[in-house]
């Protein structure tokens, strides 16, 4: 285990601009996606056209529905590498931090062997979860 401290580098920091909270200008909107963990372990998401077209110009938000699997769901997202892992049983809300331009998102559901409903939202919601058994 080491045991010395070490500074991190200003120059190998970098610097993404996240919009939290912040109402986006074509209004609050939600697209469902339905995770297929029966037939896949990992599955990933490139929204990259979905914001082209205008349809949403930034993701925010992330409901989790994991009420189908003992299995915990992992979510991480592409530039800012943040992760968010989800227990099995549970549902949830869970801020992101995507910024805009660079919207990817990995789902690893190894185990779960279920369908996970999942809504991507554009505008903030405060962070929950609950569990449903």
């Amino acid at each position: 285990m080491p045991t010395q401290s070490g500074n991190i580098s200003q120059n190998s920091v970098s610097i993404l601009a996240i919009d939290n909270p912040y109402l986006p200008p074509e209004g609050p909107k939600s697209i469902p996606v339905l995770l297929d963990f029966v037939n896949y372990n990992v599955q990933t998401l490139d929204l990259l056209l979905v914001e082209q077209t205008g349809f949403i110009s930034m993701l925010q938000t992330i409901y989790i529905d994991a009420k189908d699997t003992d299995a915990s769901i992992t979510v991480t997202v592409g530039v800012t590498g943040q992760a968010i892992r989800v227990k099995g049983r549970t549902q949830g809300f869970y801020p992101l931090l995507c910024p805009k331009g660079k919207i990817t998102l990995a789902f690893d559901g190894t185990g779960a062997n279920a369908l996970i409903p999942v809504q991507l939202l554009n505008s903030p919601i405060p962070a929950a979860q609950w569990v449903t058994q």
